[in-house]
């Protein structure tokens, strides 16, 4: 292959040194091998191959383990409201195990198997929340305060927080309560709201 130097002619046609129009002598689909499935094989495993038994007993190891990690699957916990729900589509909407199941996003055979147990124990599929009461400290507020706080505040309802709170400790002597937590309980419980007053 020589070497050809190109030149533009001023007109915008690309012509080599003498003057001929340039084009391209060499066969764009000469390609050269790289390599071949045989190569590649002889390179990727130096390792002489072992006898066909033992590669017979290495597949069917490999398919073991893998059909182990294929049959391990993820189980899916549900809580007691998707069964309820679950359950007042099959008895109040009257609709099918099958299709309730594909509203709720469960998988058919988990929705007959929830019906079947239903009809055969009908308390053993969901379990209701034994214990109802409130966990943690018992509120200092009750309702008796909340009775009282709703009477003074009607009486005087321009009475700011700190007068409610005097009241409050004057009519029950033992009570310890501090602005911020009267405060929560004001708008929270009684539903009562504060407002800024603007003196003129």
């Amino acid at each position: 292959m020589s070497v050809r130097f190109l030149f533009e002619d001023g007109q915008g046609h690309i012509v080599d040194e003498t003057g001929q129009d340039y084009f391209d002598d060499n066969d764009p689909s000469s390609l050269e091998t790289i390599t071949n499935y045989n190569q590649y094989t002889h390179l990727k495993s130096p390792k002489p191959s072992a006898k066909p038994e033992e590669e017979d007993q290495e597949t069917n190891t490999a398919n073991k383990t893998e059909c182990k990690e294929v049959r391990r699957t993820h189980y899916n916990k549900y809580k007691d409201t998707e069964k309820e729900t679950f359950f007042f589509l099959i008895y109040e909407k009257c609709m099918t195990a099958g299709k309730a199941g594909t509203v709720m996003g469960i998988p058919r055979r988990t929705a007959y198997e929830w019906l079947k147990r239903d009809q055969e124990d009908p308390q053993d599929e969901i379990q209701h929340r034994r214990c109802t009461k409130r966990q943690g400290r018992p509120p200092l507020l009750n309702e008796n305060h909340k009775q009282y706080l709703i009477r003074f505040m009607n009486q005087n309802p321009l009475a700011g927080l700190n007068q409610a709170l005097e009241n409050l400790l004057n009519q029950f002597p033992g009570l310890s309560v501090s602005k911020s937590t009267l405060y929560n309980f004001m708008t929270k419980e009684c539903n009562l709201s504060f407002k800024k007053t603007h003196p003129q």
